[in-house]
């Protein structure tokens, strides 16, 4: 996480988002296993998010999850299986740990930041986002005069993008 600014702070019961990538020549998170842990609070509670869990949306990865228990610092430890022929079954894990977030229950907390953490350059990146790709996967029907189909009750319908051309 670079410096911590309003965009890192997240209103208590809001559904964080997050894209993330990896720069690490030898983790893709197409290809590898993995899990992600969400850590907070004192007592080193967690949220653990599957690999089936993340989305690709626009190329880019996205994850989430609910804010509704937590207060303070998030950090994401990421628990990938790298492939490494030296090890008995050829894979070995490797973690991946920083804080992403800082969940608040007030407006205007004191922002933290971590001077060494934001120096380095880091090979797993997350990135906040509000953004909604839903939009994006969907076309509304229409008849070949280009007027959209509506419903009994005045809505439109809609087609996945992905079964256009299928159709």
């Amino acid at each position: 996480m670079q410096t911590m600014d309003s965009k890192w702070i997240i209103n208590q019961g809001e559904r964080a988002k997050f894209f993330v990538r990896s720069d690490k020549w030898n983790f893709s998170f197409e290809t590898n296993s993995y899990r992600l842990e969400i850590l907070y609070g004192m007592t080193g509670k967690k949220i653990v998010i599957p690999k089936s869990e993340f989305q690709l949306l626009n190329g880019k990865w996205v994850f989430s999850f609910p804010t509704n228990d937590i207060v303070g610092k998030v950090k994401a430890r990421l628990v990938m299986e790298i492939f490494d022929p030296d090890c008995p079954d050829g894979l070995r894990e490797e973690i991946d740990e920083q804080y992403i977030a800082f969940v608040i229950q007030s407006p205007c907390p004191q922002f933290f930041k971590c001077p060494k953490c934001c120096e380095e350059t880091r090979e797993i990146v997350y990135e906040r986002t509000e953004e909604s790709d839903i939009g994006n996967r969907y076309a509304r029907l229409c008849d070949c005069n280009g007027q959209p189909f509506r419903t009994e009750d005045d809505g439109y319908l809609y087609v996945l993008r992905e079964f256009i051309n299928t159709l």
